[in-house]
């Protein structure tokens, strides 16, 4: 998150909203990870692309990146995904 806050800051905090809400519906924080996790690039692109008009060769990196390390972090989350898929995953009461 550190990164990105630094790379693209209005797309993390745009992830971190959404991983907020996640939270909020489900109590569930890996849910709400992942999901922000895998919107983050959609994120990084929509704010360079059409809110701060970068140019390509400045936010595909960041894209990439956001999808490399966001792949890292889904397989990181293998054991939650089962956990969820069995409806054995921890929820904050």
């Amino acid at each position: 998150v550190g990164v990105f806050l630094r790379l693209s800051p209005a797309a993390t905090l745009a992830a971190l909203l959404v991983w907020g809400i996640i939270f909020g519906i489900t109590r569930t924080v890996s849910l709400g990870s992942m999901i922000a996790t895998l919107l983050l690039p959609v994120f990084v692109w929509a704010f360079d692309v059409y809110v701060a008009h970068t140019p390509q060769p400045v936010w595909l990196p960041k894209v990439i990146w956001a999808l490399v390390i966001g792949g890292v972090i889904i397989a990181r989350h293998y054991d939650n995904i089962r956990n969820l898929i069995n409806r054995t995953e921890y929820k904050f009461k």
